[in-house]
C-alpha cells in the first residue's frame, strides 16, 4: 500500500469544510489546547522570542495522537 501525503489545511475556511465532509462521514476529531512553551524551562510562553516547543494533541476517532515540534527562532 502507497503511503498517502499528509492533508495540510492553511485556512479556516478549508478547516470547516473538511471538518463538515468528516462528520458527514460519520468521523470525529477533537483537539486538546495546544501549548507553546519555552525549549529549556517548559514554561508555557506568550510571545516567542526563543527557542521553543509546540506541543499539540489530538482525538482522530478513538485514536489519540500526541506530538511536539521543537522550533527554533
Amino acid at each position: 500500500m502507497a503511503a498517502k501525503d499528509p492533508l495540510v489545511i492553511t485556512g479556516k475556511d478549508e478547516m470547516r469544510k473538511w471538518s463538515r465532509q468528516m462528520r458527514s462521514q460519520g468521523k470525529t476529531i477533537g483537539l486538546v489546547p495546544t501549548m507553546i512553551v519555552d525549549q529549556e524551562s517548559l514554561e508555557a510562553v506568550e510571545e516567542i522570542k526563543s527557542p521553543v516547543v509546540f506541543c499539540i494533541a489530538a482525538w482522530f476517532g478513538k485514536v489519540r495522537l500526541i506530538d511536539n515540534m521543537e522550533i527554533n527562532i
